[in-house]
């Protein structure tokens, strides 16, 4: 036997869910969760749902953006091969951050991203340590997913050390995470 909802009864079921969530998220002391609290009694609920390393594969395409390195690459295929917070330097190698956002306005909503990085000296000579930009970030039922994939693409961009990730929502800081990144081996070859 099937049942039929209306659909008023499926929107307050999913609107319960993500309450649920919510409340899950933000009453009790869960490792891994950022909580904010905002004067008027707005809550907004961050933990990370998976950090590692990626490997990108096929073709890709480069053009200007709106990133660290003035570049974006489009590459067809990404993955996350290994969860972890230690990522080694390799070209064509990389890291993404996933994380789930709960309490947002349903909606689009402009987050700030800052990452602090290693020291990159760039083709041009700029030496850069910091980035940021301004992201639409889509909530349906108070829930937002929110990614970040970088690929090492250049020479350049292998610097090891540690990156660190927030974003800020009407003032304040409603996510962080960090990860390091290692000098990798030297891959050996055999003639």
């Amino acid at each position: 036997m099937s049942e039929r909802h209306p659909p008023h009864s499926i929107k307050t079921a999913a609107l319960a869910g993500s309450a649920c969530i919510l409340i899950l998220l933000s009453a009790c002391t869960v490792p891994g969760v950022r909580r904010t609290v905002y004067p008027d009694g707005f809550l907004v609920a961050a933990k990370t749902e998976t950090i590692g390393a990626i490997e990108t594969s096929g073709k890709n395409k480069t053009m200007r953006g709106n990133s660290i390195n003035g570049l974006r690459t489009l590459h067809e295929n990404i993955k996350i091969t290994q969860v972890t917070h230690r990522i080694p330097n390799q070209i064509k190698g990389g890291f993404g951050v996933v994380a789930l956002i709960v309490g947002l306005p349903d909606g689009v909503n402009q987050i700030k991203l800052d990452i602090e990085h290693p020291e990159f000296r760039l083709p041009d000579g700029r030496v850069e340590t910091h980035f940021s930009r301004v992201e639409n970030l889509f909530s349906l039922n108070a829930r937002a997913d929110w990614d970040y994939f970088y690929s090492f693409d250049h020479p350049y961009e292998l610097t090891p050390g540690v990156w660190k990730f927030s974003l800020t929502y009407r003032d304040r800081v409603i996510y962080q995470e960090s990860l390091e990144v290692y000098a990798a081996p030297a891959s050996t070859s055999i003639p």
